[in-house]
């Protein structure tokens, strides 16, 4: 696409063409013409005769003419790569830095709207992440984007895309939750328990509750209990993962009580006991 612009533009148009080109000079149809350029000279494909090659791209088909693939089975990975080709360039690097202002800029000036941004994000998902199993990179700088877009545009988001879902199904992608953008993370957590998609929330849990003490003393736990704090459902979930982490009870009550001062909560979270402790 990036070399051979010209040549990608007719293999959209004409997925079989690929293939015509490489047979055409395996079987010695092409020559070059006095400005040095690769023609076609045969007559049976009409198709081929607007077809001018450079030496570059010629020595390209060449080389790859024993591995084209069936017009069928090209088609579909065209048609996918090509439906964001009217995005502006930069689109790209900013979705894969987690740009959301910039991004968030271009949507306000009609540079695009937000429900082809998502679109973009989803068809990357499927592709670095469900396709190749980038969770560590590019998949955890797109969930992470989508959890900044979240939580900026809620009520402009009325589903979320096939892909998104099916990778928020992946285990692999919360074996890094506590280095996501905190507050968007949380909020989106909430966002999707609010539209009954429960498991981000249930594997982010399941994951808490792996996590060894000395994270779970950090300011991570401290947000998500700040985030949940009137859901006691939720945080049900993890407070005998609390109890556990810290060796003394009157320590655990200090770790708690740094967070908020809602003492009903407080007990709550003390697992054992609703017993007010002092210090």
């Amino acid at each position: 696409r990036e070399e051979f612009p010209e040549i990608y533009e007719k293999i959209i148009d004409k997925p079989e063409l690929i293939k015509e080109i490489s047979e055409a000079i395996s079987s010695d149809k092409f020559s070059k013409n006095k400005k040095g350029l690769w023609e076609y000279k045969g007559e049976d494909k009409q198709s081929l005769k607007e077809i001018k090659l450079t030496e570059e791209q010629y020595r390209f088909f060449m080389r790859t003419s024993n591995i084209v693939m069936d017009a069928i089975k090209l088609e579909p990975f065209f048609v996918n790569r090509d439906l964001f080709k009217d995005l502006p360039d930069r689109v790209y690097n900013l979705v894969i830095s987690q740009d959301w202002e910039e991004l968030k800029n271009m949507i306000e000036s009609g540079q695009i709207t937000l429900e082809r941004l998502i679109n973009y994000i989803n068809d990357k998902l499927n592709e670095d992440v469900i396709k190749r199993g980038l969770y560590d990179t590019s998949g955890f700088n797109l969930l992470s984007l989508i959890f900044k877009i979240i939580h900026d545009k809620e009520q402009e988001i009325s589903e979320v895309p096939q892909y998104i879902m099916s990778v928020l199904e992946h285990n692999e992608v919360y074996k890094n939750i506590y280095k996501f953008p905190r507050k968007q993370f949380f909020f989106s957590l909430q966002w999707f328990k609010k539209k009954g998609i429960t498991t981000p929330l249930d594997k982010t849990i399941e994951e808490i509750n792996k996590l060894p003490a000395i994270i779970i003393k950090n300011d991570f736990i401290r947000d998500f209990i700040l985030a949940f704090k009137e859901d006691k459902e939720v945080l049900s979930e993890i407070k005998r993962k609390l109890s556990k982490s810290f060796s003394l009870r009157e320590d655990l009550y200090k770790f708690l009580k740094e967070i908020t001062n809602d003492e009903e909560l407080i007990k709550y979270l003390l697992d054992t006991s609703s017993e007010k402790l002092t210090t």
